[in-house]
């Protein structure tokens, strides 16, 4: 998740601006890092086969927990063609995903499905566009209209001090020893910290100087049905997610999911502003029963346990913010009242400071728009 305000663009999310994308960024999360990958290289991902055909390409733990995640793909590989779901951060990021891919097939990729507009999950088109020129690329069509505004035009009209600017407020948030949210530097988040601020400067910034955006090419508004050969794949929009425009990649036969940031492990985002409707729109996926899910970030998930605990979290902390806001309770005293340990008990495994700090995050942005969604209920 970059934290978007200081880097989901200092992610895509930085990018955008928003409010989601500013508590995104406060994500800084605290992991060993590895030396697989260079200052000046995207991560180096995993092929993990989710079925038979169907394959995930899964960013390292430490960056998935970090403000330069690079978000997950999915590859459907059908009989002549590929069905691909999000594109990656970064043209050079996708080239790895498409490196990995054609370690298991020579099919062309037919269609591509961008789940929503933050950049972590559609930036990388280009490299996407120039091995396929035939490619059809999908959204919803809120998704393409975000677009412009959210990314598009802003990387059309920034300038390259753009960059060295955030690099340097990077450096700077650095060197006073604290994160984007203001956390002091433990050992294991300086070294996050240390990873995040290299490689924007030495990878994403040069980068995103050289990307062309493009928007999708075909939208839909509730659902698609693809075919290939015997292969059924159902491109769905089931309700407001993460953002408002949401969409998800079905397979009926095999019982697969690619859910996009609608769902991401261990800790979900929370940058819906109307969490009600993102809990409805999770219970739509959960009657699908799905066998697999494919996160936006992190790991492959068997059967709905964790979609089930996502669900119950977000509902009851709704319920509790909803409950207090009616009683008059000031949003600050919500917030200091309302700390669902039971829940974080079950997603926050101990010891594990860096998935807490995400737990925070998460936290920290579902109850302010939980409030806001209670008050504009009650009129208050």
């Amino acid at each position: 998740m970059v934290m978007e305000s200081a880097m989901h663009d200092t992610n895509a999310r930085l990018d955008a601006c928003t409010r989601y994308a500013c508590l995104v960024l406060s994500l800084m999360l605290a992991l060993p890092l590895q030396a697989q990958s260079g200052r000046g290289s995207p991560p180096d991902f995993r092929l993990q086969e989710v079925v038979p055909g169907v394959f995930a390409t899964l960013e390292p733990r430490e960056w998935a927990l970090s403000p330069m995640v690079h978000g997950n793909s999915v590859f459907v590989v059908n009989e002549r063609d590929v069905l691909a779901v999000d594109a990656n951060r970064t043209p050079a990021a996708a080239r790895r995903t498409l490196d990995l891919l054609r370690g298991v097939t020579s099919n062309p990729i037919r269609w591509l499905l961008v789940t929503h507009w933050h950049g972590d999950h559609w930036l990388g088109v280009q490299a996407f566009r120039e091995a396929f020129p035939a490619l059809q690329v999908i959204a919803t069509d809120t998704a393409r209209q975000a677009m412009f505004p959210m990314l598009i035009e802003p990387f059309r009209i920034r300038q390259p001090a753009w960059y060295s600017t955030t690099a340097d407020r990077y450096d700077s948030l650095f060197n006073a020893g604290v994160d984007v949210a203001g956390r002091p530097l433990t050992p294991a988040r300086r070294k996050t910290s240390d990873m995040v601020r290299n490689a924007f400067r030495h990878y994403y910034a040069a980068e995103a100087q050289g990307m062309r955006l493009a928007a999708p090419d075909l939208t839909f508004r509730d659902s698609i049905r693809l075919h290939s050969g015997k292969r059924i794949i159902d491109l769905l929009f089931v309700g407001n997610g993460d953002t408002p425009g949401d969409a998800v990649a079905w397979l009926p036969a095999e019982r697969v999911l690619a859910a996009g940031d609608m769902l991401v492990h261990p800790v979900p985002y929370a940058g819906s502003q109307v969490p009600s409707q993102w809990a409805k729109s999770l219970r739509s996926l959960r009657a699908l029963d799905p066998l697999h899910i494919v996160p936006g970030h992190g790991e492959v998930q068997r059967g709905t346990a964790y979609l089930d605990l996502v669900i119950a979290t977000i509902e009851a902390t709704v319920a509790q913010v909803r409950r207090l806001q009616a009683e008059g309770a000031s949003l600050e005293e919500v917030t200091k009242t309302v700390t669902m340990e039971a829940f974080r008990g079950r997603m926050v495994p101990a010891n594990d400071a860096a998935v807490a700090d995400r737990w925070d995050d998460f936290l920290g942005a579902l109850i302010p728009n939980a409030y806001a969604e209670a008050a504009s209920r009650t009129g208050s």
